[in-house]
């Protein structure tokens, strides 16, 4: 079957919670996948399985940041793996020496700018840029 991809899910395609969303986000989908018909769903947050070939997520953080805050912040020391936006949003303003006070207020403008930014660069021909690191299928075989 085809993957299509959509800006606006059908509701028996979307969580309660994106159903309840005004703003159109675009997802693959294969024609006539059940989304409750699956055993179990494996998240990939950090790329421990499946790695973006043009880093637009990484890079996506320091300019996100920039225009949100007008700050220079990067993920130089940062640890990635493991961890969600938030939790390493955290972690760079820290090891960059900047208080709470000055980018909590923000962290939802900055996760929306991550999104509009993630979004707009990698649809809709996005299988491209994907890639697995080596060790991904032992991985995924589990403990011998």
């Amino acid at each position: 079957m085809p993957i299509q991809t959509r800006e606006t899910p059908s509701p028996e395609t979307q969580s309660p919670a994106a159903q309840s969303s005004a703003a159109p986000n675009p997802v693959l989908i294969r024609e006539g996948f059940l989304w409750d018909a699956q055993d179990a769903y494996l998240f990939d947050i950090d790329g421990t399985l499946l790695r973006s070939r043009d880093r637009i997520h990484f890079n996506a953080f320091a300019s996100s940041i920039r225009d949100v805050t007008g700050l220079e912040v990067t993920l130089d020391g940062v640890v990635l793996h493991g961890g969600t936006d938030t939790a390493i949003l955290a972690e760079a303003f820290t090891l960059a020496g900047i208080s709470p006070d000055i980018w909590e207020p923000q962290t939802e403008a900055i996760l929306n700018r991550m999104r509009r930014t993630v979004r707009s660069n990698i649809w809709p021909d996005a299988a491209h840029c994907w890639v697995w690191p080596p060790g991904t299928s032992k991985r995924l075989a589990g403990p011998r």
